[in-house]
């Protein structure tokens, strides 16, 4: 058996050699395999062949030991050295070395969980972090917020290039100088738009109504002179005989007056009867008919009588005397000359004006309608004769002016020696042509004649009124027409409109007319009222109408009826000179301001036909951001001083109506003052044209207050880019502070609060005050907090920051100065780099300069490392002996740390596995040798048969 044993000895120790060398080739073949661990062949003793156990010792013998053989070497085990290996820089920030104990965690074909050292990783097609076997590598994902899980272990995605990120501004710092000098923000700037008017109440339509503007000059005096006629009166004729040789008969007898010849022939007077007879002497017919108090006058020469044949009415002259000669009929015949039918007047047996009397005429004429001119130029008589002599005269008005275009003259006479015209009779125009007899007793009428002309180049406006309602528009000009010393006309005026059922304009019922003055084209003043449908005839002086005193008088409004709150934009015009022309239309208004000569972004305000001015009003209050005071706020925002005279003397902040004119008062401050141009406005009415509404805003008081503006950018949730500017005026100084209220604004707020353009439109954002003491520190804020909607996108809303004013001075500088130093939220970023600390935790890098978690690496530790089963590729799997892993966060819980760009080299000593080589080698040829001798001596036993 000695032999035979032998030989199986030696083959485990040839064995064993054999396993030495495999697991020192192996070690060698890996040293440069990432994250290996070199193994060591450990060997035992194989069973033993045991001859004897020995023996106790005894009294008389002191023991034996055991004489037991040994029958070869076995493996015992190949233990894998997980000692620390070298580590090496890498130039990929995804290899990954442990610096400690413990093992990546990775994804095995089948799902399995195994594990590696090795930490050479790299990301596939699906962005997943993987081994360079195309293991999964496991850890902690995310949440789409980028929140490390820590449910379960799901395999790690680095997804560069394609994952975006935002981050929301949370923070605003501030830095600058609000300086405690200056002027304080006691005033904001004001500006008004032009007056603005009310297109829904009507307006006189001249250039549809024929109206007719005529100058009537005054009457043109009359040609010729109008004569007395010779008065009877009581004038008594006497018959007596002698020379004459008057015919027996009935008589009557009239007289005139003339110059030489019958030049100029007056009226006859009424007649006078005379009855001659025979008066019983012996000559007949010898009669002779004497006046004794013939009819005089100093205007004429002669005095003509007439006698009518025997009991006719044909009359004849007799003969002319001179004036104041005797008056005798001594004539049997009379001449040829007859008294012509136009000279034979009066309305009376006798006249029954007095002589030596003066009397003035004027003449007017009068229209179908019954208007009537200017009057003529006064024309003086003075009755001649003697009053003593008892005989009445009566005028012979025998050159009357006529004119086809009126139906009728009125004539006015004075009453003897007086100045006021008083109407004496109206006349055709067909008995005008004829000579008219005043004899005094027609008595005058009360109607007293208006005398009044005017002088000058005049122009008329109407408007629509009623007693206690707003005034219409005026119309269109009527003129100018020029007039001398007489009168202007007025007819077919327009008749003020019925209101419709549902009301929107006064019911009007007077027409107002309104006159400039000679010396005054531009100034315009009421000269009448008129019912409806009548006409107008203008007779008042300038004197008069300019005279503010008198009741009832006034100057006229050029605009009408101002807007108010609750007009229709479409209704809104301008007056330009007496044009009135729409400043809205129907469609979509863009408004773009300018606050602190900044132009703020433009905003969109629909305009319908129920869209109202006050509607306009909000949005534009809105748009320009201007912050009015709210009661009950701790620390409100104070009003503007006014130095426009008003009766409160303080100006509300925001945007009103005064007077018929678009007020914006903004904030107090050089820096918030709000401006409109004349580009601020464009209005588009679908008609491919667009238009650019005119409200000609200007300036009535500017904003006084030192003041400082900051423009900067801040980020929502999606990483949208938000536009805000931050003004902070100096409210307030006193002994111990300096106070500054700040107010923000963003054209990117959508208020939830206000529904659809206006809502849109509100920029204001926040507002606040800032404390500096003494010393010039900052020392508080009673808000810092900046809230902007963002109901427009579906970022989170509202987007809240704070501004941090902590790095603001107080302290006297030149002027206050404002600046954003930085925030800390960022836009839309891609996903371009990324890093893995020392805690695992992978942290992605944004274009942006943002980093978010995009997961976290998991170690596992074993209580015997050496018990895990390797399954190749630097693999390892949970073994029966490795006991159950334990995975935690890097560098706790007794794991390693990972440390990123760097790799864990092959921890094999070729060294040692060179000499471990040399003497496995030994030992199989030791091995060897012994077989060898076994083989010998088997040979030297078989030889003694020989």
């Amino acid at each position: 058996m000695g032999l035979a044993s032998a030989l199986s000895t030696a083959l485990t120790g040839m064995t064993a050699a054999e396993t030495q060398i495999d697991v020192t080739g192996n070690n060698l073949a890996n040293s440069q395999t990432v994250g290996f661990k070199a193994s060591e062949a450990r060997f035992a003793t194989q069973f033993l062949q045991t001859q004897s156990l020995g023996s106790k010792p005894t009294d008389s013998n002191g023991g034996t030991n055991p004489r037991q053989t040994g029958l070869g070497a076995k493996v015992a085990e190949i233990t894998p050295n997980f000692t620390q290996g070298t580590i090496e820089v890498s130039n990929s920030p995804s290899d990954l070395a442990i610096q400690g104990d413990g093992f990546f965690i990775v994804e095995g074909g089948a799902g399995e969980t195994l594990y590696t050292r090795n930490g050479i990783f790299k990301t596939n097609s699906q962005n997943e972090l993987v081994t360079i076997t195309g293991q999964r590598v496991l850890g902690f994902g995310i949440d789409e917020n980028f929140q490390i899980q820590r449910t379960q272990l799901v395999p790690l995605t680095i997804p560069l290039g394609a994952k975006s990120v935002a981050k929301a501004t949370e923070n605003v710092y501030l830095e600058g100088s609000l300086t405690a000098t200056g002027d304080l923000a006691t005033q904001g700037q004001v500006i008004e738009s032009a007056i603005l008017g009310n297109a829904a109440v009507p307006r006189p339509d001249t250039s549809t109504t024929n109206v007719g503007v005529a100058a009537q000059p005054s009457v043109a005096a009359t040609t010729g002179e109008s004569a007395v006629t010779p008065g009877i009166g009581s004038m008594t004729p006497s018959q007596s005989e002698g020379a004459g040789a008057v015919p027996n008969g009935a008589y009557n007898y009239r007289f005139t007056f003339s110059n030489a010849g019958l030049t100029g022939e007056t009226l006859a007077s009424a007649d006078t009867a005379v009855n001659v007879a025979d008066l019983g002497d012996a000559i007949p017919d010898n009669n002779t008919v004497t006046f004794s108090n013939p009819p005089q006058s100093s205007s004429f020469s002669q005095v003509n009588m007439y006698r009518s044949n025997d009991g006719g009415a044909t009359y004849f002259l007799v003969d002319s005397f001179a004036m104041g000669a005797p008056v005798e009929d001594v004539s049997a015949a009379t001449t040829a000359t007859t008294l012509a039918a136009s000279k034979i007047g009066g309305t009376g047996a006798n006249g029954n004006l007095t002589g030596g009397d003066v009397y003035q005429y004027r003449y007017s004429f009068i229209d179908s309608n019954g208007n009537e001119t200017a009057p003529s130029n006064s024309q003086t008589v003075t009755v001649s004769g003697s009053p003593a002599d008892g005989n009445g005269y009566s005028v012979v008005l025998d050159s009357i002016p006529t004119d086809t275009n009126y139906d009728s003259v009125r004539i006015y006479r004075t009453t003897a020696g007086g100045s006021d015209f008083y109407e004496l009779d109206t006349l055709t125009m067909a008995a005008a042509a004829s000579p008219y007899v005043d004899d005094g007793l027609t008595p005058l009428g009360t109607n007293q004649l208006d005398a009044q002309t005017i002088n000058g180049n005049y122009t008329y406006l109407i408007t629509f009124a009623r007693s206690g309602e707003q005034e219409s528009r005026p119309s269109l000009a009527l003129g100018p027409q020029n007039v001398v010393n007489g009168r202007i006309e007025l007819s077919n005026l327009p008749v003020p409109p019925t209101p419709p059922a549902e009301g929107g304009f006064p019911a009007y019922d007077k027409v107002r007319i309104y006159r400039n003055l000679a010396t005054d084209s531009d100034s315009f003043y009421l000269v009448d009222e008129l019912d409806p449908g009548e006409d107008f005839i203008d007779t008042v002086p300038d004197s008069q109408i300019s005279d503010l005193t008198i009741t009832g008088n006034k100057t006229i409004d050029l605009d009408g009826p101002k807007i108010d709150s609750n007009t229709l934009l479409v209704d809104v015009v301008k007056r330009d000179g007496l044009n009135f022309e729409n400043v809205f239309e129907e469609g979509e208004l863009s408004f773009t301001g300018y606050k602190g000569d900044r132009k703020l972004d433009t905003k969109k305000f629909t305009i319908t036909d129920t869209t109202i001015v006050q509607e306009l009003l909000e949005f534009i209050g809105a748009s320009t951001g201007i912050q009015p005071s709210v009661n009950g706020n701790a620390n409100p925002v104070p009003g503007s001083e006014n130095s426009i005279p008003d009766e409160t003397g303080t100006l509300t902040q925001g945007v009103s109506i005064t007077d018929g004119r678009i007020r914006v008062t903004s904030n107090n401050g050089v820096d918030n003052g709000v401006d409109v141009r004349l580009s601020s406005f464009t209005l588009d009415n679908n008609s491919g044209v667009l238009q650019n509404p005119n409200l000609n805003f200007g300036t009535v008081q500017e904003g006084i207050g030192q003041s400082a503006v900051s423009d900067f950018v801040v980020y929502d949730t999606l990483g949208i880019p938000v536009n805000v500017r931050v003004t902070a005026v100096l409210e307030e100084r006193n002994g111990s502070n300096t106070v500054y209220r700040w107010f923000a604004d963003s054209p990117d707020n959508d208020n939830a609060m206000d529904s659809g353009d206006i809502g849109e439109a509100k920029i204001a954002v926040g507002t606040g005050l800032v404390y500096f003491d003494g010393d010039g520190n900052f020392v508080g804020s009673d808000n810092n907090t900046v809230t902007i909607q963002r109901r427009d996108v579906p970022s989170q809303s509202p987007l809240e920051f704070d501004l941090d004013f902590s790095q603001l001075s107080g302290l006297a500088s030149d002027k206050a100065s404002l600046n954003a130093s930085r925030q800390d939220g960022s836009g839309t970023g891609t996903l371009n780099s990324f890093i893995i600390g020392e805690d695992g935790v992978i942290r992605g890098v944004f274009s942006n300069g943002v980093d978010r978690d995009l997961g976290m690496l998991q170690l596992a530790r074993f209580g015997n490392p050496t018990g895990l089963e390797q399954r190749g590729e630097n693999l390892f799997a949970t073994g029966v002996n490795s006991g159950l892993p334990v995975t935690g966060d890097p560098g706790a819980d007794g794991l390693g740390d990972v440390i990123a760009g760097a790799v864990e080299l092959s921890n094999t000593d070729v060294g040692g596995n060179l000499i471990d080589l040399i003497l496995a080698s030994t030992q199989y040829r030791g091995s060897s040798r012994v077989i060898t001798t076994a083989q010998q001596l088997f040979d030297e036993l078989l030889n003694l048969r020989r």
